[in-house]
């Protein structure tokens, strides 16, 4: 019983509320989350792009040496460590851009109520 609905907790309109132990305007909550989301969905974007030419450039040399049968003692020394290095980083670039889609949407969402409120 202790997740009952309470609706006497909203709060009244150009209150402010905290998050992470600031003040924050209520009708600045969805412009932020907006700001944030975007940003995020950037870097993600940016960052999943750089993994992918990270990928590229070293199964470019990964062909290079295999194709050279001079190099072979060398690709068996390496193997696949520069790939797998650069796959480590796509979970936590999807999760970003996960996180940054949900934060747009969410904010798009609470500034659009915002601005419905006060007209």
């Amino acid at each position: 019983m202790l997740f009952l609905a309470r609706t006497d907790l909203a709060l009244p309109r150009g209150a402010s509320c905290h998050l992470l132990g600031a003040r924050i305007n209520k009708r600045l909550l969805g412009p932020i989350l907006l700001t944030l989301g975007i940003i995020l969905t950037i870097l993600a974007l940016h960052a999943m792009h750089e993994i992918a030419e990270a990928k590229g450039l070293a199964q470019d040399i990964e062909n290079f040496f295999t194709r050279n049968p001079t190099w072979n003692p060398i690709i068996k020394f390496f193997g696949g460590q520069v790939q797998e290095k650069a796959s480590e980083y796509d979970l936590p670039a999807m999760l970003t851009l996960i996180t940054g889609i949900l934060l747009t949407v969410a904010g798009g969402i609470r500034t659009l109520l915002d601005i419905k409120r006060n007209k």
